[in-house]
């Protein structure tokens, strides 16, 4: 997310790095980890949070600066939210029943995120990167 020119860029790049994480894993694989191995699942998780969850505060932090996101939201919170969202693909649910589900629903997940913290700014600049990083464009 780094080397993006803005937040919004930095979200969609990492939206696209995550598609391409949902098409390549096995999700009875994390549910598996759960399940028989608590401690390498809890290890797992303590690692997304330290990496993950600062790396999406530090997103929406500059978003906000940026006048993309809307500045009335709790960045460390909204970092967590984003990052337990993500994880719900992985369990079977009703929003789940097949592995192409997987996909679609990640996507939805992320966009919904998106628009909920974006201002009209950063929905505009969303739709630019929408295009060139997303091939396969959700309907919402």
């Amino acid at each position: 997310m780094s080397d993006s020119e803005n937040a919004i860029e930095g979200m969609v790049r990492t939206m696209s790095m995550f598609d391409q994480l949902h098409r390549s894993i096995n999700p009875m694989a994390m549910l598996e980890l759960e399940r028989y191995y608590p401690e390498g699942f809890a290890t797992f998780k303590k690692s997304l949070l330290q990496q993950d969850v600062s790396s999406i505060r530090r997103n929406i932090e500059q978003g906000i600066e940026e006048g993309l996101y809307r500045p009335e939201i709790d960045p460390d919170f909204m970092a967590r939210y984003r990052l337990e969202l993500s994880l719900i693909v992985f369990h079977p649910n009703l929003l789940v029943a097949e592995r192409e589900d997987m996909h679609r629903v990640a996507q939805e997940i992320s966009e919904l995120f998106l628009y909920g913290i974006m201002t009209h700014k950063g929905e505009k600049l969303y739709q630019k990167y929408k295009e060139k990083y997303l091939k396969q464009v959700s309907k919402i």
